[in-house]
């Protein structure tokens, strides 16, 4: 459906997550099941040459050697195919709430890597489902703990010319991951709005989205199969993951809302936990498809 935004949408960026291909990495969750086939750095970018998108987002555990010469030929082998590098930092757990201080380290650490290849965003993640609580004091609690560690990253990205973006991870609402981030009043610290968490946790992804609009600056796409059962076994249960429009969400009231979310440019399709008999690859080549269309039906009017 043709929508009409305050932003010109010609500087959105199109992408993917490496996550959507942890399975060929050798990771498998309860939920699915391990392939045989397995791939290397080389491998993901050479898929997503394939795809003809503008951005990757690369998890850090993902990244085989951060040698000197290694950093060299990943930063030049994105450079070759013409995409852009966000480096994703913090696969499982992240932070662990701001419990245990090494974490905080290898944060800073995966920034200085991520200026190093020339990214302009870096994903932070403060935890993940194991965090969530649905007592709000249990929740206060670790924002207090993670809000140091955040500053900290912040610091660290002001200083190197970045942007940190940390994500709703399954952990906590959006709104509670929103006034951290708006409390500490920085351009060099934003949020990377994940669609299918923010469901994962309760929250409408619409209303999410329009409320850490000015914060967002990057978001990860995915379409669930959802019903009752679904919405009562929380963050750590199984939420099928189908191609975008093939699902329970209302993606088309998504992406008006990102379209009006002025820091918002890279758009990555993520997958996990694919629905029986569909592929990583299908899903994603299915939603890349799926954006470019919505994309190319809509009216941007400049502000």
């Amino acid at each position: 459906m043709p929508v009409s935004s305050s932003r010109e949408l010609g500087d959105i960026q199109l992408g993917v997550d490496s996550f959507s291909f942890h399975r060929f990495f050798g990771e498998a969750n309860r939920w699915e099941s391990p392939l045989q086939e397995r791939w290397a750095s080389s491998d993901l970018l050479a898929y997503v040459e394939e795809l003809g998108v503008e951005v990757v987002s690369l998890q850090s555990i993902h990244v085989e050697d951060l040698s000197p010469a290694g950093i060299e030929w990943l930063r030049s082998e994105l450079r070759r195919i013409g995409v852009e590098c966000i480096y994703a930092w913090g696969h499982r757990n992240g932070l662990e709430d701001g419990r245990n201080p090494e974490k905080l380290g290898q944060a800073i650490a995966a920034m200085r890597v991520a200026a190093s290849l020339g990214c302009r965003i870096v994903r932070v993640v403060c935890g993940d489902q194991d965090s969530w609580s649905d007592d709000r004091s249990v929740r206060g609690a670790q924002l207090e703990r993670l809000r140091e560690p955040i500053q900290a990253i912040c610091r660290e990205a002001e200083r190197l010319g970045v942007v940190a973006a940390v994500e709703n991870h399954a952990d906590r609402p959006v709104r509670d991951l929103l006034d951290l981030v708006a409390s500490i009043e920085s351009e060099s610290l934003g949020v990377c709005l994940d669609v299918g968490n923010a469901v994962r946790v309760g929250d409408d992804p619409v209303a999410s989205i329009e409320a850490a609009s000015p914060f967002i600056v990057m978001t990860h796409l995915r379409d669930l199969r959802i019903d009752e059962w679904a919405r009562g076994q929380g963050p750590d249960g199984w939420w099928p993951c189908v191609a975008l429009g093939d699902g329970d969400l209302d993606i088309p009231g998504i992406l008006g809302a990102l379209a009006h979310a002025p820091r918002c440019r890279a758009w990555l399709v993520e997958a996990s936990n694919v629905w029986p008999g569909q592929s990583e690859l299908e899903i994603v080549n299915s939603s890349l498809g799926y954006l470019r269309t919505w994309l190319g039906g809509c009216d941007p009017v400049p502000s």
